[in-house]
């Protein structure tokens, strides 16, 4: 449905009430930035290919995005902490890696040097 005043389609004045829409509707910055890029892109492609006229994709090319709030937050890893996970998850690999040999019916000698010699950096890279 069109109001009066305004202009059918899709434009400039569209996408920002759009833009608004999507902040009233409590969605995050990051959410709202997508999907505005999204629009933008897809303007361009329409004015590329003769289905927009390019004064309009223009236009929708110059919608503001949404301004980020704050900082990320996060529990961020050590270097040492970040050693001993991948020390971890890298025995763990090789637990499995045995565990389909032996579901495999093949032997640990099969696996050759390589094994041990992952067993051995793996260990030196924990701190």
């Amino acid at each position: 449905m069109v109001r009066r005043g305004t202009t059918p389609g899709i434009h400039q004045g569209t996408v920002s009430a759009w833009r608004v829409a999507l902040e009233a509707r409590g969605l995050g910055a990051v959410s709202i930035n997508v999907r505005i890029t999204a629009v933008r892109k897809l303007a361009v492609e329409a004015a590329d290919n003769g289905l927009l006229a390019p004064e309009l994709a223009n236009g929708i090319t110059r919608v503001k995005g949404v301004k980020s709030k704050g900082v990320r937050l996060g529990n961020w890893l050590t270097v040492r902490q970040a050693h001993v996970t991948i020390g971890h998850h890298a025995a763990h690999a090789l637990l499995i890696s045995g565990c389909v040999l032996l579901w495999t019916g093949k032997k640990f000698a099969e696996l050759g040097e390589d094994y041990f010699d992952r067993l051995d950096r793996d260990r030196s890279l924990r701190v």
